[in-house]
C-alpha cells in the first residue's frame, strides 16, 4: 500500500493555519476592550445599563462589581492561552492549552 500525498490537503491546511495565527491578536485587542470596560464598572463608571442585561442604571452595586473583578483573571487566562497557542509570548506548554 503506498501512501499518497495529497499537496491541496496540506497547502489548505496551511492557509487555515495563517489565518488562525493572524487572528490571534485582533482577538486580544478585543478582549483588552473588555478587560478596560470591566476596570471601568468596577470603579462606578455609569454603565450599568450596558452590563447585566440592562438591569442597573448607573453604577453597579459592590456584589456585582466584585464578579466583574473576578472575571479579569479569566479573560487575561484566555487571552494568554490564546497568544501562546499561536505562537507568541508567555511561550506555554501545549499540555497547559
Amino acid at each position: 500500500m503506498a501512501f499518497i500525498h495529497n499537496d491541496s490537503a496540506h497547502s489548505e491546511l496551511t492557509h487555515n493555519c495563517v489565518y488562525a495565527m493572524s487572528l490571534s491578536l485582533p482577538y486580544c485587542l478585543i478582549v483588552f476592550g473588555v478587560i478596560a470596560f470591566q476596570i471601568a464598572l468596577i470603579f462606578g463608571a455609569l454603565w450599568g445599563r450596558l452590563t447585566q442585561g440592562g438591569q442597573t442604571e448607573g453604577p453597579l452595586p459592590l456584589s456585582i462589581r466584585l464578579i466583574a473583578a473576578a472575571s479579569i483573571p479569566l479573560l487575561l487566562g484566555m487571552t494568554l492561552a490564546v497568544l501562546s497557542a499561536d505562537g507568541n509570548w508567555p511561550f506555554w506548554p501545549t499540555w497547559t492549552m
